[in-house]
């Protein structure tokens, strides 16, 4: 396989290449066609392990970390590029290969404390296999975490590499897996191996976990929550808090004309209210990307004026909130309002936090707003696993925290950043990296498209950095990055936004 000069030996660049030539087959032309592959290959060589990946010959642009150990006979190099790893080689000792593979496909800023660590010598009687997470990739061809591996060889008796192979395909590609697969193998069925995949259900009133739920619901064509839990034998026949509201969630994804009544005063998006401890209500005018104009804000002016009770405030999103409104005001204020509200209720996109630089930062303010208001506009009332914060800050001074929120864009000299999976509640999560866009339409395709498949393929009441962690940053890129994947994400969001807005008009 010989692409732009340069000769592929392996099977991995062989499907890249297999799934690009099948769209042009298909006729769809639009393709980018293939850019090429990051080679990597672990073999055996006269009974010394070798691995190799990306280049690792090095010139004036790099840096490189080299270690030769001549008593074990292991020879060790990594090349750097920015504080980035472009390409290594390992000779005798290749526990660290899965390491690099994943640091280079994540393009990973390589901290010096981490650089000190990669190259240090394994311990020959620790299993490596033993140190890795579930989620961890063993076979990184077909995308097969040590957890998937685990779960066959614990439910269905798997004990040798060609039933591993036959269950979850690892092993099956380019073969330089198999020996980490034994080494796995041999773990699992040694007297240290003590860990456990264990099935999580849903909740205790039922024996099926969030796949099988929505899995039974689908084929059996269940439309609401009492058939539910009477076809699919719930242990507890009144449900619970956890099943009930993951149940009506699931039923909104599947049928995105199901409507469930919510817990605050909800009517559609003129007539939304959020009740309070103290039994008054609060509304929050929609302002898309923090923006408002004079009208608006007399409107707002006008209401506060007539109503001396109320306590107006600004939030942290750059949004009025008016609280203290008493119920039997409700109708009027609303009335005289006449403005979309936001919702702020619920598992939703919440409103995007932004920055205009309040202190000394100049930068350019304008695409980021807009950017901020075009997502806004097509997520609004748009119903999430969990609630989705994000924040869009136009420069790096990253005035709208943007690398704590759950997608986080901040604006580069070469584009525009985008971070997935962070928090900024109690326990702070940094998010990673999901990709640089050129453009803010890239930008907006990319955030829309990972919204809707986080949607479709989270468990209820998942976080996005969970969600993350459970099927791996790389393959939600590998997803992503396909533009025709991506462009069925963004058509099924935009037809469950049209089915949901068409009931809240009802």
């Amino acid at each position: 396989m010989e692409h732009r000069g340069m000769v592929y030996g392996l099977v991995k660049p062989l499907y890249e290449q297999g799934r690009v030539l099948a769209r042009h087959i298909c006729g769809q032309l639009d393709s980018k066609g293939y850019n090429g592959s990051t080679l990597s290959t672990q073999l055996k060589i006269s009974g010394v392990d070798v691995f190799s990946v990306g280049h690792f010959t090095g010139d004036d642009t790099t840096k490189t970390i080299t270690q030769f150990d001549q008593l074990a006979s292991t020879y060790k190099k990594i090349v750097f590029k920015d504080d980035k790893i472009l390409g290594a080689v390992l000779f005798g000792d290749t526990k660290a290969g899965n390491r690099i593979l994943d640091m280079i496909n994540k393009q990973k800023v390589i901290t010096d404390e981490e650089k000190a660590l990669i190259l240090q010598p394994s311990n020959p009687f620790a299993s490596q296999v033993a140190l890795m997470e579930q989620t961890d990739l063993i076979c990184n061809c077909n995308g097969v975490t040590k957890g998937t591996i685990l779960e066959a060889c614990q439910m269905q008796n798997i004990t040798t590499i060609e039933e591993v192979k036959k269950c979850t395909k690892a092993s099956s590609a380019c073969g330089g897996c198999k020996p980490l697969v034994t080494d796995l193998l041999t773990y699992i069925q040694s007297e240290d191996f003590d860990e456990k995949v264990k099935k999580v259900t849903l909740c205790s009133c039922t024996t099926l976990t969030d796949e099988e739920l929505v899995a039974q619901m689908q084929l059996s064509q269940l439309t609401s929550v009492a058939e539910v839990i009477k076809q699919l034998n719930w242990l507890n026949e009144d449900g619970c808090s956890t099943c009930l509201p993951a149940i009506q969630y699931y039923l909104g994804m599947i049928y995105p004309e199901y409507e469930v009544e919510q817990q605050s005063l909800f009517i559609n998006e003129r007539k939304n209210a959020t009740l309070q401890s103290d039994g008054t209500y609060s509304i929050t005018p929609q302002m898309y990307g923090g923006l408002t104009n004079a009208e608006e804000l007399r409107k707002i002016a006008n209401v506060v004026s007539k109503y001396q009770n109320l306590q107006v405030a600004i939030t942290s999103e750059q949004r009025i909130t008016l609280m203290g409104i008493q119920k039997r005001h409700l109708e009027s204020i609303w009335s005289e309002l006449d403005l979309p509200l936001s919702s702020t209720y619920g598992n939703t996109v919440q409103n995007i936090k932004t920055c205009i630089g309040e202190t000394v930062c100049t930068c350019e303010k304008h695409q980021a707003l807009e950017l901020a208001k075009m997502l806004e506009e097509k997520t609004d009332y748009l119903v999430t696993p969990y609630r989705v914060k994000m924040g869009i800050s136009a420069c790096m001074h990253n005035g709208a925290g943007s690398t704590t929120k759950d997608i986080g864009v901040i604006q580069v000299d070469r584009g525009w950043e985008i971070y997935v999976g962070g928090s900024s509640g109690r326990n702070t999560r940094s998010g990673q990296l999901f990709c640089v866009a050129e453009t803010p339409s890239e930008a907006y395709e990319m955030i829309i498209s990972f919204i809707q498949y986080y949607r479709e393929t989270a468990k209820y009441a998942e976080r996005t950095w969970e969600w993350i962690d459970r099927i791996n940053l790389l393959h939600v890129r590998e997803v992503l990055f396909d533009e025709e994947l991506r462009q069925q994400l963004m058509k099924q969001l935009d037809l469950d936004q049209s089915q949901h807005k068409k009931v809240l008009a009802t």
